[in-house]
């Protein structure tokens, strides 16, 4: 890439009216770590998970168990009696071994300074019971399984969608100093080519629509520098912003420095391998969809016709080993309806069917990603032709210079043409980089996939 002294004072001119420096130098890896560490949606999320896991885990027994501890002292200052002084120690317990079986119990312990006669001299005493409910639902558990894995398939789009938000801004702000580089080039040859325009047009070698187009041209020159100053200058804020960066940018970060290379080379091994029905899979809709289809089977398996209410419950106490059981079961004409079930079954058969269309929608986004990559690979070839041809245009030019055969901003122009076909060949590789990172970062990683 050719970098002209007049690129390189713009540049430097534009970090310093962005007034900020980046301490680190910006690359993607460095954009892609700020991203997922700074989102405060993925932080909400991922504790969020991590709630879950811990209720599925030892966590959700832990929270059934409890120790209460009470103490007093009691006295009267006027009388000369010593003050009673008590407490007691109470753990509960309650654990659930499966959805249809309960164990309850607790134990107590008191201790006073108080004597009293007759009293019992035990201090500990406990009870045990247990609670069956032979018709009760077992879906618990799993449903909480499912709201987890729910909720890491947000967190996996939450930490994606940071990325592409990171990264576009940086490349954004690549292209625009890119583009900033060659406006003072641009704006210098078209002044030239109006002044030219108009000495010709005064002697009468030139039409009154060239002198139009010369002026409209070194118009837009101009307002094209103006435009890509002010989208440096924003792009340096958004990253900023976007990454957290507290300190100052000594220099925009360029194509040669944000270590593109090897986002490049990962695009083209990528598109050598991938196939869109395992793309299709990895898809979010994909992965919700059969998450709303284990609910649903859930609803389908535990409706029923009829359910009554059967409850069986054993307890004894400790040490006394007194004991008690008791049956109950209750029946009400209400519950024999077969709303439920027809329910569950029409969800079921709909989420199925919901399934199937995000599936095969799927593959036909995943075959027009693949496509855009692919278009964009090609594109990139084009670009670095052009780029070829624009470098033996400029040593033609230079020969016919140094031989009279051209004018000076007849060799410029050529000059400005391959600097426009560098810069298109930046922005051609980034496209390829974007569209791979839309891939990479717009699916599921594979190592998460159930």
């Amino acid at each position: 890439m050719i970098l002209t002294f007049r690129r390189l004072l713009a540049i430097s001119t534009l970090a310093v009216v962005a007034g900020a420096i980046f301490a680190d130098e910006l690359t993607i890896d460095l954009a892609i770590q700020r991203a997922v560490d700074g989102d405060q949606q993925v932080r909400l999320l991922e504790r969020q998970l991590r709630e879950q896991l811990e209720e599925l885990g030892l966590k959700g027994y832990l929270d059934k168990i409890s120790l209460t501890l009470s103490g007093s002292v009691t006295g009267d200052d006027d009388e000369e009696t010593d003050s009673v002084r008590s407490g007691s120690a109470i753990l509960a317990a309650s654990l659930e071994i499966i959805p249809q079986i309960t164990i309850d119990g607790s134990i107590s312990a008191t201790d006073s300074s108080l004597e009293v006669p007759g009293a019992d001299e035990d201090v500990v005493t406990g009870s045990v019971g247990v609670t069956v409910l032979p018709l009760a639902v077992a879906s618990r558990r799993p449903r909480e399984r499912l709201a987890a894995r729910s909720t890491a398939v947000e967190v996996e789009r939450a930490r994606n969608a940071a990325v592409i938000a990171a990264t576009t801004a940086l490349f954004d702000l690549v292209e625009a100093s890119e583009t900033a580089g060659i406006s003072d080039q641009e704006v210098d040859v078209a002044e030239r080519v109006l002044e030219a325009t108009l000495t010709r047009h005064e002697r009468g070698l030139a039409t009154d629509s060239e002198l139009t187009n010369a002026r409209q041209a070194a118009r837009r020159a101009l307002q094209a520098r103006v435009r890509n100053a002010l989208a440096v200058e924003r792009g340096v804020a958004t990253n900023q912003l976007r990454l957290g960066l507290e300190d100052a940018l000594t220099s925009v970060p360029d194509i040669a420095t944000i270590g593109i290379d090897e986002w490049e080379s990962r695009a083209l091994r990528f598109l050598s391998t991938v196939s869109a029905a395992e793309l299709a899979t990895r898809d979010f809709a994909v992965a919700e969809a059969r998450l709303a289809l284990e609910v649903d089977e859930l609803d389908r398996r535990d409706a029923r016709l009829f359910d009554p209410s059967f409850t069986l419950t054993a307890s004894t106490d400790l040490p006394d080993r007194e004991y008690e059981i008791a049956a109950e079961i209750t029946l009400s004409p209400s519950q024999w309806d077969a709303t439920e079930v027809a329910d569950a079954r029409a969800d079921l058969a709909h989420s199925q069917s919901e399934l199937a269309i995000a599936i095969r929608l799927a593959e036909f986004d995943a075959i027009s990603a693949i496509n855009e990559l692919r278009f964009a690979v090609e594109d990139l070839g084009a670009a670095e032709r052009a780029v070829s041809d624009a470098t033996v245009a400029v040593e033609e030019a230079q020969f016919r210079l140094e031989r009279g055969g051209i004018t000076q901003l007849e060799s410029d122009q050529a000059r400005l043409q391959l600097d426009r076909a560098n810069v298109d060949l930046v922005i051609a590789r980034i496209a390829v980089v974007r569209r791979y990172m839309a891939i990479e970062f717009g699916y599921r990683p594979e190592s998460t996939l159930e």
